[in-house]
């Protein structure tokens, strides 16, 4: 029967047949949409049976009974909770919820339930009345109109929905068949799963969630956990694993109650060796060098895989499903190959090698000249970008070879296909207007930026510093980059130079400890008013002209109206919070995705971008001046504009 066509026409009875059909359809999607998918189709259908007289109450019922006959035919849920839940989601959509003593019993025969569930239904009348107050209240704010529908291809609409099992995606086909606004649809839909998801903690629909971070510091959990912070606000069960040392990440996440560690954490003096070598590396390099890298962070998948399989084995520990880091993915797409846990990928930037384009020079994430599209890259450039994947084939056929093996002495006799278009979640970090636009797979959406809603607050020194000081720079780095003292002059005669030119005055630099170690304290320096800058003093933070704290509250330094400018490595984290807060950037990046966050930056409008291989302190100081200066007000337009 043409189940979708007959939800769009009144009066409707929706058959058993029919729920178990809708109901296999979605059964990819998470564990509540099936059934909150036929609850919606009851919502459009009160909308659509407004105008009628007949069968409203037999047709809510018959949905009601399709839906647990086919959850209990998909062995999902227990059958009386689904019986339960599903008429108490059909109440709900009347205004008129009732006590679940008075539910009738999946041990009654089918004419005795729709007997009681008869009796039960609200009356036609005040369901019209209810679904009428509900659609006019959605329809406040807009004036998209709800047409009837004619006659479609059902067939095909089911296949778009088998195959694109996304909430977007059906919102999207929803609206392809005119049945509603999205505006409308999104907001029944939602109201459905916030029902189904948050009732109670108890809920049948709760889910055990598990957030995986290994490799790659804080920046790279902070967002899984914002992840796990929405979800467990819907009723989950949020657990987290990490590598050992890092379980205090979940501190401020109370809802986290089960924290597993999965393998010792990289020493410190290896992640320096590591990331001072990639500080090192340049362009004309090419992506040989970086190879390096993937063993390093690759070397965490045996603990790491071994320590979820331990977990997956356990009913009493299996999760649901998983989120997990990108550094961490290959372990948590091994627990979806073996056990069928499905995952979400959690990306900072568009994935590499995935969802390549024509008009995107060479493969995704490997543009080792920063060009983001075909459209002014020269002709050098795109011959290039296609080749520098071949050129580093010598390092990367070993590699292939000692993945291979490392999986194998783990008892993992396959490898993992290099997918264009994913087969499990991926969610990046990362907006339009930063990434340079390209369709995608349904599997894969940008999500960002995903910030937490609180942030450390501004010290009354950093507070009374910047009060006083209208045109300051807010300069840092990152953990990971830990500049020579040569390197650190450089910068720091650069602002001298825009500070005597008046582009700014005042200076917040987080310089990290080791930086500070390697720094030549005994010079001295001047400004052109006659005062000196001693490396003492600013350590210390001495000098009324700047500030360089260990730690710096970064996010309530970028909200403040007298941040004139970030300078910044263009890690992901620091590029969001820079656009979310509206800040113009001068960005100068060090590796990996920074690289190519210093030109997505630079081609949106919102600043400059300095080669580090060619650093000095007039280019510095020439970038503030040009961003500060702001002649035809383009830096500052656009930074406002990021932040809508």
């Amino acid at each position: 029967m043409d189940t979708l066509r007959m939800l769009m026409r009144g009066p409707v009875v929706i058959e058993l047949d029919d729920a178990v059909e809708v109901a296999k359809l979605c059964n990819d999607l998470w564990g509540i949409v099936a059934e909150a998918f036929i609850d919606l189709s009851e919502a459009l259908l009160g909308g659509a049976l407004k105008d009628e007289t007949e069968d409203i109450d037999e047709a809510l019922y018959r949905s009601i009974i399709g839906i647990f006959y086919a959850e209990n035919t998909a062995n999902h849920y227990d059958a009386d909770k689904l019986l339960r839940l599903s008429y108490s989601a059909a109440t709900k959509v009347a205004c008129e919820p009732l006590p679940a003593q008075d539910l009738p019993s999946l041990e009654l025969s089918k004419e005795h339930q729709f007997d009681l569930l008869s009796k039960m239904i609200p009356s036609r009348e005040r369901l019209i009345r209810a679904i009428e107050k509900r659609r006019n209240a959605m329809l406040k704010d807009t004036s998209v109109p709800m047409p009837r529908v004619g006659p479609v291809d059902v067939n095909a609409i089911l296949e778009k929905l088998s195959s694109e099992v996304s909430r977007d995606n059906v919102l999207r086909q929803l609206k392809e068949l005119h049945l509603y606004s999205v505006l409308e649809v999104d907001a029944i839909l939602q109201d459905v799963l916030t029902m189904l998801i948050t009732e109670h903690e108890g809920h049948e629909f709760r889910r055990r969630i598990l957030l995986l971070v290994t490799t790659g510091g804080f920046t790279h959990a902070a967002p899984v956990l914002e992840i796990g912070a929405v979800l467990a606000s819907r009723g989950h069960d949020i657990q987290f694993a990490t590598c050992e040392g890092q379980e205090g990440w979940a501190a401020d996440y109370p809802f986290i109650k089960t924290v597993y560690t999965v393998g010792p954490a990289a020493s410190e003096d290896d992640l320096d060796v590591h990331y001072e070598s990639m500080r090192l590396w340049r362009h004309e390099h090419g992506f040989g060098p970086m190879m390096k890298s993937k063993y390093f962070f690759d070397n965490f998948w045996t603990d790491t895989y071994k320590s979820l399989r331990v977990l997956c084995q356990d009913e009493a520990t299996r999760p649901d499903f998983i989120v997990a880091d990108f550094f961490a993915d290959s372990a948590a797409r091994d627990m979806l190959k073996q056990f069928n846990i499905q995952l979400a990928s959690v990306w900072p930037q568009m994935p590499y090698a995935m969802a390549p384009v024509s008009y995107h020079p060479g493969q995704p994430g490997f543009q080792a000249d920063g060009a983001l599209t075909s459209e002014h890259a020269s002709l050098s450039s795109r011959f290039w970008n296609e080749l520098v994947v071949l050129a580093a084939l010598p390092i990367i056929i070993p590699w292939l070879v000692w993945t291979k093996r490392m999986r194998v002495d783990a008892g993992v006799n396959y490898s993992h296909s290099l997918l264009s278009k994913p087969d499990y979640l991926v969610l990046v970090n990362s907006f339009w207007g930063l990434e340079a636009p390209k369709e995608l797979p349904p599997l894969m959406t940008p999500v960002g930026p995903i910030l937490s809603d609180e942030y450390p607050r501004l010290d009354e020194d950093l507070a009374h510093f910047l009060s006083s000081h209208d045109r300051t720079i807010y300069v840092c780095l990152g953990t990971h980059v830990n500049l020579p003292g040569e390197e650190l002059v450089k910068y720091l005669l650069g602002f001298i130079r825009a500070l005597d030119s008046g582009s700014i005055n005042g200076v917040i630099w987080s310089v990290p400890q080791k930086s500070r170690v390697l720094t030549d304290s005994s010079k001295s320096y001047h400004l052109n008013d006659g005062s000196t800058i001693s490396i003492v003093d600013l350590l210390n933070n001495a000098h009324p002209r700047f500030r360089l704290p260990i730690f710096a509250p970064q996010r309530a330094i970028l909200a403040h109206p007298n941040t004139a400018l970030f300078l910044t490595h263009g890690g992901g984290s620091s590029v969001n919070e820079a656009l979310f807060h509206g800040t113009p950037v001068l960005a100068i990046g060090y590796f990996f995705d920074q690289l190519c966050n210093s030109a997505r930056l630079k081609a949106a409008g919102v600043g400059i971008s300095l080669d580090k291989s060619y650093l000095t302190p007039s280019s510095i100081s020439s970038a503030i001046a040009n961003i500060t200066t702001d002649e035809d007000g383009t830096f500052a337009r656009n930074s406002i504009s990021s932040k809508k």
